[in-house]
């Protein structure tokens, strides 16, 4: 379980933050943060996870993803209960090389059901690749 999770005061005055309802943003500020996360933005969170931490129902849940979406905010699937957000890595820009190699190691675990379930995940896969590779003393 990760420790914590970084959110940039610039977060609640963002223009895709903004226009949100209240719940989209306490979700999307949920995700940002959760212990259930990881270094990527890309993990496993059933609905039922969401919506015990949050004390909401399951259809509460199932809005504030819609609006996550449509957003683009968010990327998530049903079927493998992955979601992605897209823009975590530039929300948590890593400090030094021990964290490159955490997200590629990561990255290389991921589930090929996400690949096939969630096929806008390859994009932000192959940027957070690229990142890597540009990081200074990158292998």
């Amino acid at each position: 379980m990760k420790e914590f999770g970084k959110v940039s005061s610039q977060f609640w005055i963002s223009d895709d933050i903004q226009p949100l309802s209240d719940k989209a943003r306490l979700l999307a500020l949920y995700l940002l943060t959760t212990g259930h996360g990881n270094l990527i933005g890309i993990f496993r969170m059933p609905k039922g996870y969401m919506a015990a931490d949050l004390n909401w129902d399951e259809p509460s849940v199932e809005r504030a993803i819609a609006e996550l979406t449509a957003s683009g905010f968010l990327l998530a699937s049903d079927q493998c209960q992955y979601i992605c957000i897209p823009q975590f890595m530039e929300h948590n820009p890593v400090d030094n090389i021990t964290q490159i190699d955490a997200r590629l190691k990561l990255l290389v675990k991921l589930p090929q059901i996400l690949l096939e379930e969630l096929p806008g995940v390859i994009p932000v896969i192959e940027r957070a690749v690229a990142k890597a590779s540009d990081y200074k003393g990158s292998k």
